[in-house]
């Protein structure tokens, strides 16, 4: 569980950061639309592909145990919070200051 739960949290983070860069920084955006086809599908396949090799990389630490587990799925819960939270927050504020 912990390689998963560790990728995850990485993951989770990475959605976030190319949302809000690709929205800030133009010619992000435009990089995965131009190799992608379309930006959402790009920052979809580079989440796919950030996660399994993650997950690989991780998959040589050690097991958890359930203590362990419980706060590994807190920490998964709190920043897919949090990231959620940081994109309806700029989209907010990007919509109501335009």
């Amino acid at each position: 569980m912990k390689k998963y739960a560790l990728a995850s949290l990485i993951a989770l983070l990475y959605v976030p950061i190319i949302t809000i860069g690709g929205e800030l920084f133009k010619p992000l955006k435009d990089g995965l639309k131009n190799i992608f086809w379309h930006h959402w599908l790009g920052k979809s396949v580079v989440l796919i592909l950030l996660y399994v090799i993650l997950v690989g990389i991780f998959s040589r630490t050690s097991s958890t145990d359930a203590r362990q587990d419980e706060r590994l799925v807190s920490a998964v819960t709190g920043v897919a919070v949090f990231s959620a939270l940081a994109v309806f927050a700029f989209f907010t504020y990007e919509y109501l200051s335009a």
